[in-house]
């Protein structure tokens, strides 16, 4: 199993934990409910406490590790902004050639990237305390868990900061559009991808929410409606997940206690006059935004009718979470 970086370790680590405390709760469970053979019964339930203690140690081992490696990450990621600024400034004085100007700024955009990406696993390490928040949980049978732990060691790839060597030469550059200058595409050498959500109600009479995802940097941005098989990531092979977002659609119903994920529910989602097809992203330019039209009568005649609803626009990876809730009326 290859693990695209230290998130997706931690993930594996914190399936194994709900696996192992699943099986533990069902184990007790059963107990409660058949009479058992009382050695047997130990047996098995030592064997599945075991697990829950291996789990919990891993989880906290790497949870610790991120926490103490986030404060460094934030500063890393501080100076290379701190530098680009700096080039910013130096380019409005005049003198350094397009070209070059071209080339410093690549260079700082590429450590900007790497240390954003390793600042945001960070983060999402520290911070996720289950799995649904990481993309939900990597399943397995429970006794698998360890050896596919012990494989993800060795064949993960974590994205790793820049060498000592890589960070003296971004320096450099840095000091150079210090030294030499020039007015040149200052608009264009800072390089962000974001996004907002917002919902209306105002076209309910038609049977429609809308919903307005506006890309706010000055890259497009590939919009997935909704997130393919209701996982915060781009598929496989996508073009472009970094510049990747996607909405997620949770409803509440009449006996639900609160709103729920509908992963699948074709032709609810509209755009321009046509059903969205899933897996299909539209690109949404900076500074423009997408509208977005949500079926409710599509909905009602796949037997949802919901009371309320909550739809979610994240970052390829699950970060940059926004979520905006709407009471519908009856």
């Amino acid at each position: 199993m290859i693990l695209n970086g230290p998130k997706d370790f931690f993930r594996l680590i914190l399936s194994y934990l709900e696996q192992a405390e699943a099986d533990l709760r069902n184990w007790d469970r059963i107990r409660e409910t058949q009479k058992l053979d009382r050695t047997n019964y130990d047996q098995v339930r030592a064997t599945y406490a075991a697990h829950v203690r291996d789990a919990r140690k891993l989880v906290k081992s790497q949870r610790t590790a991120a926490d103490r490696a986030l404060p460094g990450a934030e500063t890393e990621l501080k100076q290379r902004l701190r530098a680009q600024r700096k080039l910013v400034e130096a380019v409005a004085a005049g003198g350094i050639e397009p070209r070059k100007a071209n080339d410093q700024n690549r260079a700082l955009n590429a450590a900007i990237a790497e240390w954003s990406e390793r600042v945001d696993d960070l983060k999402a390490i520290v911070g996720a305390e289950t799995t649904e928040a990481l993309g939900g949980p990597i399943e397995f049978p429970l006794e698998d868990y360890p050896k596919q732990i012990d494989l993800g060691r060795e064949t993960k790839l974590p994205r790793q900061p820049l060498s000592a060597m890589e960070r003296n030469i971004v320096a450099a550059l840095a000091m150079l559009a210090l030294v030499l200058g020039t007015v040149f595409g200052i608009a264009l050498l800072r390089s962000t991808v974001s996004a907002d959500l917002s919902i209306s109600d105002r076209m309910i009479d038609k049977g429609h929410l809308l919903v307005e995802c506006r890309s706010t940097g000055n890259r497009a941005i590939e919009l997935y409606v909704p997130w393919p098989n209701g996982q915060r990531r781009a598929p496989a092979g996508a073009s472009a997940p970094r510049r990747s977002y996607g909405l997620m659609l949770f409803v509440q119903q009449a006996d639900d206690a609160r709103p729920r994920l509908l992963e699948s529910a074709e032709g609810v989602w509209r755009y321009r006059g046509s059903a969205l097809v899933e897996g299909t992203p539209v690109e949404v330019s900076p500074d423009t935004s997408a509208l977005i039209y949500l079926d409710l009568e599509r909905l009602a005649e796949q037997g949802v009718v919901p009371e309320r609803v909550a739809i979610e626009l994240s970052h390829h990876g699950g970060g940059e979470v926004v979520r905006k809730e709407i009471e519908l009326p009856h």
